[in-house]
């Protein structure tokens, strides 16, 4: 089995953080009226502001990233929960226990499970095996359906939309756009996945190109995650939960950059099977 890779999830948490402060200085000085910022920042806002930013604050740049950084912060919880359940499981029925979780945790929840990023308990799913369509969605839930769906249903809408929802001003082309681009996104993050898995073992073990190594790891990683064994039922499953966040994306009159990545996750959550004995 190739080694866990060490993946972005633990950087991307830190560079949100990162830039939720900048974002939060810029507003300051725009309320304020700091010179030389404050009017840059006014004109940008103004470009953005709807009906549902109020008062003096503009925050809608900020729900952005909220809703792209919560669910990285609350996955890594939620499977330390499912570990510690499958092991506490394994142990009632006296064997050891190697719960199915996909590689692209191990590194994020090394810490929160008290585990290595290389610990066969954490990382029970080599790239070469299976990549769990719902476990690989989860973590970058608000990416997917604020970075990807929002912005694909947006663009098609505007340029190719016909037939509106009954009650609603966004169009049915702009929501099937959105459900497809993250599907596809989500194949596209197997394969990403499983390149930077492939170099990083070429590069270690000197095994010819790095590179030609990670195209042909990655594309075994994204047809592991497509066609592998039992996904099929996890693909209907991820497919379900990105038609229900795309039909409230359509009709919700909430800060859907907030409510939509919670939406998602807890979607792809209630999908989840549980463990079994």
């Amino acid at each position: 089995r190739p080694p866990a890779p060490a993946t972005p999830l633990p950087l991307l948490t830190l560079a949100l953080a990162a830039v939720m402060g900048i974002f939060m200085l810029l507003e300051t000085a725009r309320v304020c009226r700091v010179p030389p910022l404050a009017g840059p920042v006014q004109r940008l806002c103004d470009r953005f502001v709807d009906s549902r930013d109020g008062g003096s604050l503009i925050l809608t740049h900020q729900y952005l990233l909220a809703g792209c950084a919560v669910p990285l912060l609350l996955v890594p919880a939620l499977l330390s929960s499912v570990v510690s359940c499958r092991q506490s499981v394994a142990l009632a029925a006296h064997r050891p226990e190697q719960p199915r979780v996909s590689a692209v945790f191990a590194a994020s929840t090394a810490g929160v499970c008290g585990g290595t990023a290389a610990d066969p308990t954490l990382a029970g799913v080599g790239l070469m095996g299976e990549l769990p369509p719902l476990q690989l969605a989860a973590p970058l839930a608000g990416v997917l359906v604020l970075g990807v769906g929002d912005a694909m249903a947006a663009a098609v809408g505007v340029s190719f939309g016909r037939r509106r929802w009954p009650g609603g001003a966004k169009t049915v082309e702009g929501s099937l756009a959105a459900v497809v681009s993250m599907l596809l996104a989500l194949v596209a993050l197997g394969w990403i996945i499983g390149w930077v898995a492939g170099f990083q073992e070429g590069a270690q073990l000197g095994l010819g190109p790095a590179w030609e190594r990670g195209w042909a790891q990655g594309a075994q990683a994204a047809c592991a995650l497509v066609a592998g064994t039992g996904v099929a039922e996890e693909w209907l499953r991820v497919t379900a939960c990105t038609i229900i966040v795309c039909l409230l994306e359509a009709f919700t009159l909430q800060i859907d950059n907030l409510f939509l990545p919670l939406a998602f996750l807890v979607a792809l959550q209630v999908a989840t099977p549980p463990p079994h004995n």
